[in-house]
């Protein structure tokens, strides 16, 4: 019987990243819910109801993925790559429709560094040679 490959420190990195957003995702569905009156009084648009559902949806698919990526499920990875390119589409579609446009252009440059990063991020964390062994163990 071999034994499992320990954990790499890339992926204990990507996994304490991508906890990190599920935990401003979960704040967000906290606060959406608890300043909702708040909320519907200044928001025409977007409703309150989008920020509690990206909330809920982005909480949950982090959470899942952070547990993933830690015990090293085989799905982890792929799981991954899929969540990060919809959260970015996500991102990019909501910039494009919702964010204010005063503020738009001086934050694009570095949105678009911090998504390039991101993914290099990613990149490395996942198919370094001992965490595709770390993944294929389970």
């Amino acid at each position: 019987m071999t034994s499992r490959p320990k954990r790499p420190f890339s992926v204990t990195l990507l996994t304490v990243l991508v906890f990190s957003f599920s935990v401003l995702y979960w704040l967000r569905f906290y606060e959406a819910i608890v300043f909702w009156s708040a909320l519907k009084m200044r928001l025409s648009f977007p409703s309150p109801v989008y920020l509690v559902l990206t909330g809920l949806i982005w909480g949950v698919v982090g959470l899942i993925i952070s547990w993933g990526l830690w015990i090293g499920s085989a799905w982890a990875p792929r799981a991954t790559w899929i969540s990060t390119t919809l959260f970015a589409i996500n991102y990019w579609l909501d910039r494009l429709i919702i964010a204010d446009r005063g503020t738009w252009v001086h934050r694009t440059v570095f949105m678009i560094g911090f998504w390039i990063i991101v993914f290099i991020i990613i990149a490395w964390s996942l198919t370094r040679e001992e965490s595709r062994l770390y993944f294929k163990s389970t």
